[in-house]
C-alpha cells in the first residue's frame, strides 16, 4: 500500500480525501466495494451449498371469504414460474443464471423533452490527451472554473462513460463559451471538449404492428395508463386505453392499443405484482440502512389475449388506390380466464368469494 491512495489503489498522486475514484478491494482488485464485503473472497470460504427445493403449491379453499391486504402479505402462495430463482453453478446472480437481454419500452413526456433540449444545450462531455498522471473529477473542475470565471454552483464536473468526464453547466452561455475554446489546460494535461449529444448511443427503433390487448384479472382500482404502461412496458408501447376501461364503463377486461415490434414476443400470461410502499415513503437519495427482511406483496395472474393486429410494414402508401389503412387481422381466441397453452395456478384460481345465497 506505500505509494497508493488507500481508496483507488492508484499510484499516490492526490489525496484519499480528495479521491473520486470508485473505491477497489484491497484483495482482488475489484470495483465497488471494499475488502470485507468482497464476494469472491466470501465464496471461496463458503461451501456451495445446494439450491433449496421449491415450496409446494398451496390451494387456498373456494370458500375462505374476503382475503385483505395483510392476509395476502402475511401468507404468500408459491411464487409464479417467472418468479422463481434460476440457480447456477456459480451461485445466485452469477452471469450463467441471468438472461441474456430483455427490452423496456418507455414513452417519451413533455417533461422529458424539455429536460433533454436543456441537456444538450448546457452539457458538455470531455477527455484528457498526454496525461502525465490519471486526472480525477476536481482537477478539472478546478481548471474549469479558473479558465471561465466560474463560481460552485455555476457547474459541475463528474466521471463519465465512454468519455472521462461530464460537463453540466448551469447556463447555456458558459457551455457554449466552453465549446467555444474548445480545451482547457488542467493538472499539465491537455482536456478536449466537445458537446454532449443525447441520442449518441441510441438506435432508431421502428413499431409497425397496433395491437388490441385485453388484459385480464387487472384490479380495477389499477385501471390508468401508467399502471397499464408497467404492465406491457417489456415488449409494447401504450397507444391509448379504450373509452369503456377509462371511465368504467364496461369492467370486465382492461382493453388498449399499443405498438410493438413483434407480436409473437406478447406473452399469454403476465403476473402484475403490487409491492408494499417503504414505511418511510419514497427517498429520491439513496438508504444506507439495510432492511430487516423481504420485500412483501400480491401477485395477480394477468391473461393477455391479442384481439387483433394491424400490420402498418405494409401499408400502402398511394392514397388514389387504397386508403392508406393497414391490413388487420384477429389471431386465434381463448376463453376468458383461459390462456393458449398456459395452465393457470391454483394458487391464483382459488381466491375466490362463496356464493351468495
Amino acid at each position: 500500500m506505500e505509494g497508493r491512495c488507500s481508496r483507488c489503489l492508484a499510484p499516490k498522486h492526490h489525496r484519499s480525501s480528495a479521491c473520486r475514484d470508485p473505491v477497489r478491494c484491497l484483495s482482488r482488485n475489484l470495483s465497488a466495494h471494499i475488502e470485507r464485503w468482497c464476494p469472491l473472497r466470501r465464496a471461496s470460504k463458503l461451501r456451495p451449498a445446494s439450491p433449496p427445493a421449491a415450496p409446494p403449491l398451496r390451494c387456498l379453499p373456494a370458500a375462505s371469504g374476503v382475503r385483505s391486504w395483510a392476509n395476502v402479505v402475511a401468507s404468500p402462495s408459491a411464487p409464479p414460474p417467472r418468479a422463481r430463482m434460476a440457480h447456477a453453478s456459480a451461485g445466485i446472480g452469477a452471469p450463467d443464471a441471468r438472461p441474456e437481454e430483455d427490452s423496456c419500452f418507455i414513452p417519451s413526456s413533455f417533461d422529458m423533452d424539455r429536460d433533454m433540449l436543456e441537456w444538450e444545450q448546457t452539457a458538455a462531455i470531455a477527455w484528457a490527451i498526454n496525461a502525465p498522471r490519471r486526472l480525477v473529477a476536481l482537477d478539472v473542475d478546478r481548471a474549469i472554473r479558473k479558465q471561465f470565471r466560474l463560481r460552485h454552483g455555476d457547474m459541475a464536473v463528474t466521471p463519465y462513460h465512454p468519455m472521462e468526464f461530464l460537463f453540466k453547466f448551469e447556463h447555456k452561455a458558459q457551455c457554449d463559451a466552453a465549446l467555444a475554446a474548445g480545451r482547457v489546460r488542467a493538472a499539465g494535461a491537455i482536456v478536449h471538449i466537445r458537446p454532449w449529444r443525447p441520442l449518441e448511443r441510441a438506435f432508431g427503433a421502428a413499431l409497425n404492428y397496433r395491437v388490441h390487448l385485453c388484459l385480464e384479472n387487472v384490479p380495477d382500482y389499477a385501471w390508468t395508463p401508467y399502471v397499464a404502461e408497467r404492465i406491457i412496458g417489456r415488449c409494447c408501447s401504450l397507444d391509448y386505453l379504450e373509452d369503456h376501461s377509462a371511465l368504467r364503463t364496461n369492467s370486465k377486461m382492461l382493453d388498449l392499443w399499443a405498438w410493438t415490434a413483434d407480436p409473437n414476443l406478447i406473452p399469454k400470461v403476465i403476473w402484475l405484482t403490487f409491492t408494499t410502499r417503504p414505511s418511510g415513503g419514497l427517498k429520491v437519495f439513496a438508504n444506507v440502512a439495510r432492511p430487516s427482511g423481504c420485500k412483501h406483496g400480491a401477485t395477480f395472474w394477468v391473461p393477455v389475449h391479442l384481439d387483433m393486429v394491424e400490420d402498418h410494414s405494409n401499408a400502402p402508401l398511394d392514397c388514389y388506390t387504397s386508403d392508406g389503412r393497414a391490413k388487420a387481422f384477429s389471431p386465434p381466441q381463448a376463453a376468458a380466464g383461459v390462456a393458449h397453452g398456459v395452465r393457470r395456478r391454483c394458487s391464483a384460481a382459488s381466491w375466490s368469494h362463496p356464493r351468495p345465497p
